[in-house]
């Protein structure tokens, strides 16, 4: 199995236990995955979205939610945001990174700000329970220039 497979077979587990998890109400992938840049080295970035009423549980117990994707051969907790859990899984031929971000359901309107340009919407929003409200805010980032405005682009618009 290559490093590929492996990142490609945890994002499919991944993406059905989120379909059969209530508490998840969506699953965005970001990083390389979303912008159609993975390669062999490639870490897996999810941002799950969980109820409000489920989020303080879910970020207690996120280690034993993550055990059924494999063996966890390093973890770190949530930092100070209480957002980011920085995993490694035992994989082949070298182990997996992956980076859990657990953010509350009522924060998806956030998303339209997040400084990313996805190649296309079915690979950052991998999974919508919301009636497709997610699906609406992450299209607006589909394609979206990442260029930062000339020097002269920046004056006019501060002068404007």
């Amino acid at each position: 199995m290559t490093s590929y497979d492996a990142r490609s077979s945890l994002r499919q587990a991944l993406l059905a236990a989120v379909r059969c998890d209530e508490r998840v109400v969506g699953l965005v992938e970001g990083g390389s995955g979303a912008e159609d840049r993975v390669d062999q080295w490639s870490d897996l970035d999810v941002f799950l979205f969980i109820r409000d009423t489920d989020i303080d549980v879910f970020r207690r117990e996120w280690r034993q939610w993550t055990q059924q994707f494999g063996r966890l051969l390093l973890a770190y907790d949530p930092d100070e945001d209480n957002t980011i859990a920085w995993t490694i899984f035992a994989a082949d031929p070298v182990p997996l990174r992956v980076d859990f971000r657990f953010l509350p359901a009522s924060d998806i309107d956030n998303v339209r700000s997040w400084p990313t340009s996805p190649s296309s919407l079915d690979a950052f929003v991998l999974c919508d329970k919301t009636g497709s409200h997610l699906s609406e805010i992450a299209s607006s980032l589909v394609g979206q220039s990442q260029r930062l405005p000339s020097s002269a682009e920046a004056v006019i618009a501060m002068l404007l």
